[in-house]
């Protein structure tokens, strides 16, 4: 998608990683994993906090940078 994740989450059956936002966009048209395409459901995502933490993280040492660059 060429943007950094928001919320990622886990896919169950294919253990891909994915923004939550992005699969649940998927799942209004089509009602199955992407990668797998075993049948799936919102409530099925796993949470991938260590992820977003780690995106944090590096948002966060970005904006630094940009500011001590002024």
């Amino acid at each position: 998608m060429a943007t950094l994740m928001e919320d990622p989450v886990e896919l169950p059956d294919s253990h891909y990683i994915i923004d939550r936002a992005t699969i649940e966009q998927h799942l209004l048209n089509d009602k199955r994993d992407p990668m797998s395409r075993a049948d799936l459901t919102i409530d099925q995502l796993i949470p991938r906090p260590d992820i977003r933490e780690k995106i944090q993280a590096y948002r966060d040492e970005k904006v630094a940078l940009k500011m001590s660059m002024k």
